[in-house]
């Protein structure tokens, strides 16, 4: 009887003592990364390609026959049942074996590794894939156990496993498997066995392992999720949800791992979404979430709906569901932008007001809990006289800004009826009316700089603008606590938000057109045009944008008013 082509054993590194096999059979074309290739052709002549060898004298290869125990490692005795013992100095040697050798699992050892590196290769009978395949093909639930042991070590190479209870698990798995994917080969068989013990190993695997079971699989499962960013850009979030959603004894076939792997990707990617696209990342996995994007949805304020989706954390489908419901209810009954009392705005004009040296922290900045730029939060004001400060007749081209964000709580007056809207911000109070005017929400709380003080009553605010990377300090260490922020600062930080918020700028004008243009730091260039031509800052009277000079309370409520402007959050 002939012996046929058999392929090919490709094991770069096999542990004698686990029991580890991984073969690939087929066309005898090895992956990429493995580093050991072995095929036997028809008529028994055995290649096996080795990896370079930096030994200048080469490297001994040894074959031994199906059977030989090399528990004992390579002992004299053991050597001396070597059917092939050559000394190779290039990367691959042949040989034929005898017309009488006989079948099943060869192996060989590298004599720089030993036997703790070991590369098998089968050489089997005529018929006996085909009887492999056939007889899987057929199996029950019942008797696939006793199948897959029948032909193993002659037929293909698996790792079957010595717990009972592993072992019947495993090829119930396997049996799910094999009628997803179609077989023909043994390389057919083995890969799916090895799918079969992955989809084990995730009943319980942690994250860490669940990710690397992942990583080496999804690609060889033929999995699309590779082009998907929202799995390739957070494999370790996807990983840990992953092993929080799973129900481990239901995990019986790929389809039920690609179930749960689809829902995780879903739940992380709208989490991880800017603001302004949380509501297109629900639509794309709708398939998943199962909202009505009917109905209520069709009236809701789109703006105040991302607003409210964000900032959440998400652990289930059922969270999203009713953090969806919630949110189409609040921004139904606030679809249109509150009109502030007295009128409508621009943008622009105005000019600044001079910039003094001094600042005095004794005026207050207060937030409400929720957003405070809808018909909620102003509906008890509507109809009560406006606020009036009594020290703001010389700041006209602000008065209407200073006011509105009076009245929604955003910027506030000492309680003695006094705005001071010429003293300097400072950093952390410019960070705070910011958080306050977007409702900028985060979970992660935690600000690293040395100067912040976690009682601080600005602390939450920088919590929050560091996680969003809106903020940075004046150093690594420090964030400038205390200190005056400047004008071409004050615009990097809001251009942040507004780009890391996921707002979009109208430019209505050129670019720059400042007298002190070269005095604007190139870190600030960019935000500083992209705010000028949006019509949110301007200069000072003498067409000087003065980059460097501190910003006062009045100038900040300019910019932020226009900014909520310009981005239609308020009329």
């Amino acid at each position: 009887m002939s012996k046929i082509k058999k392929v090919v054993a490709v094991i770069s590194s096999i542990m004698l003592t686990s029991g580890v096999c991984v073969c690939v059979y087929g066309n005898g074309q090895a992956e990429p990364s493995i580093s050991n290739t072995i095929t036997v052709s028809q008529d028994g002549m055995v290649q096996i390609d080795i990896p370079e060898t930096e030994n200048k004298f080469g490297k001994i290869v040894y074959v031994f026959e199906p059977g030989t125990d090399l528990s004992g490692g390579l002992s004299a005795e053991n050597l001396n049942k070597a059917i092939k013992m050559e000394l190779v100095s290039g990367n691959s040697f042949s040989f034929m074996l005898d017309s009488n050798a006989p079948y099943g699992i060869y192996k060989v050892v590298f004599s720089e590794e030993g036997v703790n590196n070991i590369a098998l290769f089968s050489y089997t009978e005529p018929g006996i894939e085909a009887a492999a395949v056939e007889a899987l093909k057929m199996a029950n639930e019942q008797n696939i156990s006793g199948i897959l042991e029948q032909y193993n070590n002659y037929a293909y190479l698996i790792d079957i496993p010595a717990d009972e209870s592993k072992k019947e698990e495993v090829s119930k798995i396997m049996f799910n498997v094999i009628r997803e994917n179609e077989i023909s080969s043994s390389y057919d068989i083995e890969l799916n066995y090895n799918t079969s013990l992955a989809i084990y190993e995730l009943r319980t695997s942690d994250a860490l392992e669940t990710e690397n079971i992942l990583r080496r699989n999804v690609q060889d499962w033929g999995w699309d999720i590779l082009s998907n960013t929202d799995y390739t850009d957070y494999i370790s979030e996807n990983s840990e949800r992953f092993a929080s959603l799973r129900n481990g004894t239901s995990l019986v076939s790929l389809e039920d791992v690609r179930g749960t792997l689809d829902v995780a990707i879903a739940l992380t990617g709208f989490d991880n979404a800017l603001r302004s696209e949380k509501i297109s990342k629900l639509q794309e996995y709708n398939h998943i979430f199962n909202l009505d994007f009917s109905g209520k949805f069709t009236n809701a304020n789109m703006v105040t709906l991302n607003r409210e989706l964000d900032g959440h954390s998400v652990e289930t489908v059922e969270d999203v569901k009713k953090l969806f419901s919630a949110a189409v209810d609040k921004s139904v009954a606030v679809k249109d932008p509150v009109v502030y009392p007295g009128g409508g705005s621009s943008a622009g004009g105005g000019g600044g007001a001079g910039i003094i040296g001094g600042i005095n922290n004794s005026f207050d900045i207060e937030t409400t809990d929720d957003n405070v730029i809808d018909a909620d939060t102003i509906e008890e004001l509507v109809g009560k006289d406006s606020i009036k400060f009594l020290d703001i007749s010389d700041f006209e081209w602000a008065k209407k800004e200073i006011e509105y964000l009076a009245y929604n709580n955003i910027m506030t007056g000492d309680g003695n009826g006094m705005f001071r809207p010429n003293e300097a911000i400072t950093r952390e109070e410019f960070v705070k009316i910011l958080v306050s005017a977007f409702s900028l929400k985060a979970q992660n709380k935690e600000v690293s700089f040395l100067d912040v003080n976690h009682d601080a009553w600005y602390y939450e605010s920088l919590a929050i603008a560091t996680n969003k990377n809106i903020i940075n300090g004046i150093t690594e260490e420090y964030f400038g606590v205390g200190e005056e922020i400047t004008r071409q600062d004050a615009a990097v930080i809001l251009y942040r938000l507004i780009e890391n918020e996921g707002y979009v700028l109208t430019y209505m004008r050129e670019n720059i057109q400042f007298d002190d243009n070269n005095n604007i730091s190139q870190y600030a260039l960019f935000a500083v045009d992209s705010l000028y031509r949006a019509g949110i800052v301007n200069g000072v009277d003498n067409n000087k944008f003065m980059p460097n000079g501190f910003m006062n309370r009045a100038e900040a409520a300019k910019m932020l008013y226009g900014a909520l402007e310009h981005l239609l959050l308020i009329k």
